[in-house]
């Protein structure tokens, strides 16, 4: 993808839009700044290819690229299958992954619920944080306020136990949230398994 494109999206919006396809974009540019590298972050590309380039460092890209999108679509698949309800949303807070047992759990469909910021809406009756949204915005003190219940913590991951009166007509639920950082260690999103008691 050229980060520069003639019309109204840019090469950083249109990676953006791709990216829910399922299709991993790599950046074909001639920027150096950081800057545009912050901004490029966004799209979470695979990858940046600097103008001039060869054909022979493009092909490394592309197949680095796709082997990498491939592992990712089997890690996903795995996680989609395990019977531990559980989902992940980003540091935007928006649903990223919502698996089988999150859906069965929850009543709500995946397709309705990832690309929303709506996670909470099995859980609570009025729009509130989740403990994965707690967690992304550093607010340990307000994960202590709005969890009643002892909650247990190491430095990346919360857990506790807490009567939840709208699932299932009351359920004791187990929260356990923890951060997703990339290998810069930089915060990209959180998990958050859900399970019944």
């Amino acid at each position: 993808m050229d980060v520069s494109l003639k019309g109204e999206l840019d090469g950083i919006k249109a990676a953006s839009l791709i990216k829910n396809l399922n299709i991993p974009v790599i950046f074909l540019t001639a920027y150096k700044n950081r800057s545009f590298m912050e901004k490029a972050k966004e799209a979470d590309p695979y990858g940046y290819v600097l103008k001039p380039f060869d054909d022979q460092e493009l092909r490394l890209n592309i197949d680095m690229a796709l082997n990498k999108h491939a592992q990712i679509m089997k890690l996903e698949e795995i996680i989609k299958e395990t019977p531990v309800p559980l989902f992940y949303i980003n540091k935007n807070h928006e649903v990223v992954f919502w698996n089988k047992a999150m859906e069965k759990l929850s009543g709500t469909p995946v397709k309705e619920i990832v690309g929303t910021d709506n996670h909470w809406q099995p859980f609570y009756d009025t729009k509130r944080p989740c403990m994965a949204d707690l967690l992304v915005e550093n607010q340990i003190q307000l994960i202590y306020e709005l969890y009643s219940s002892k909650v247990n913590r190491t430095e990346d991951s919360c857990c506790t136990e807490e009567f939840c009166p709208k699932l299932h007509k009351g359920v004791i639920i187990s929260y356990k949230a923890s951060l997703i950082k990339n290998t810069r260690g930089e915060t990209i999103g959180a998990v958050e398994i859900v399970d019944v008691k």
